[in-house]
């Protein structure tokens, strides 16, 4: 008894410091636990008012609790109480050790900061709303002319990595060929934004400046978006002048 009590003294520094928690877990489990589960049931009818059973070791209210309350803790059943208080502890450890929560990945992390500094970015006047189902459209952007939203709008793809994929000059996204086919041929002028996060910034580049992918039957390309086109240095109002003119050749070709 001697040895399981100064293996109790060690668990209930453990209850203190959660890293010593998993050896406690492990070594009384394995030598202890069934011991102390019988010595339990032993406790006598008077305390709790009926016999102990094992399904008392998960009940919030331990003997310790009721026997303060009785004023009944003698000399004799202290090492009972210790034991009982001790054992609630340990399943309030192992249950704080085994449960799961969810988790929440990095590229959720980085795909919130891009999307964070880009709306950071564009002009507040402009509206930005993210589809329910995009298909390679990240933002529908509704742009203003003189503060009055008259129907212009800008499709943004937005891009993200924790690094710099690309050389000094350039920054690459691999893009599906079904997305861009797509892409193609919305009415919507249509903007490719990558951001780096270790670089602080994104880069831009629009759908109709980059090269075409070369063979139709292949899944994927790269899409090269020159770091000329930093966004944080972006002139809105020369964007806003070349989605007007953009679409007013798109609206020109449609109504012919």
């Amino acid at each position: 008894m001697k040895s399981f009590q100064s293996v109790v003294q060690r668990c209930n520094e453990a209850d203190e410091r959660f890293a010593e928690a998993r050896f406690a877990r492990d070594y009384l489990i394995r030598s202890q636990l069934i011991a102390g589960v019988e010595a339990v049931e032993k406790v006598p009818k008077q305390i709790l008012g009926r016999d102990a059973e094992k399904s008392d070791l998960t009940e919030c209210t331990t003997i310790n609790d009721l026997m303060l309350g009785k004023g009944q803790e003698t000399y004799a059943n202290y090492s009972l109480i210790t034991l009982r208080g001790f054992f609630y502890r340990l399943v309030m450890l192992l249950r704080r050790i085994t449960m799961s929560f969810p988790i929440r990945h990095e590229s959720h992390t980085l795909e919130q900061k891009s999307e964070t500094f880009f709306r950071n970015q564009i002009p507040q006047d402009w509206v930005a709303n993210r589809p329910q189902n995009d298909y390679g459209v990240d933002f529908q952007i509704g742009i203003t002319e003189g503060r009055e939203l008259r129907g212009l709008e800008l499709v943004v793809q937005l891009k993200a990595s924790e690094r710099s994929s690309g050389d000094e000059d350039t920054e690459t996204i691999t893009l599906r060929v079904s997305t861009y086919n797509y892409l193609r041929e919305l009415l919507t002028v249509v903007m490719l934004v990558k951001y780096v996060e270790s670089e602080g910034e994104a880069y831009w580049v629009f759908l109709r400046e980059i090269t075409p992918p070369m063979d139709e039957g292949q899944k994927t390309f790269t899409v090269h978006i020159p770091k000329a086109n930093r966004l944080s240095a972006t002139n809105w109002e020369a964007i806003t002048t070349v989605v007007r003119q953009i679409t007013n050749l798109k609206l020109g070709a449609v109504n012919g």
